[in-house]
């Protein structure tokens, strides 16, 4: 299946290692939606958020794979599951329920 991320316009933003590993961070995160993790409109959404993600610089793969998978849910028209997580530009996280 066409990956979501291929009908983004991203290469000359991003270079190849970073690409790479979005490419892996929505493989883990179709695969955790499961059958979700099929449709066209959760995978574009879950698309966009690991690149709003990686334009913010946040670029740890579970906390992107976290935000994708919630942003996926939430089009699925579930609710988010765990906890939210934001990151400070300082580094600090904060954690909401």
């Amino acid at each position: 299946m066409r990956s979501a991320l291929a009908d983004l316009d991203i290469d000359d933003v991003f270079g190849p290692e970073a690409l790479n590993e979005m490419q892996r961070v929505f493989d883990a995160t179709c695969r955790e939606l499961g059958e979700a993790g099929t449709d066209p409109r959760i995978r574009r959404a879950a698309a966009l958020a690991i690149v709003q993600h990686y334009e913010l610089g946040i670029r740890a793969p579970w906390a992107v794979t976290a935000s994708a998978v919630n942003t996926g849910r939430g089009v699925h028209g579930h609710t988010p599951q765990g906890p939210l997580v934001w990151w400070r530009p300082e580094g600090a996280a904060q954690v909401a329920a």
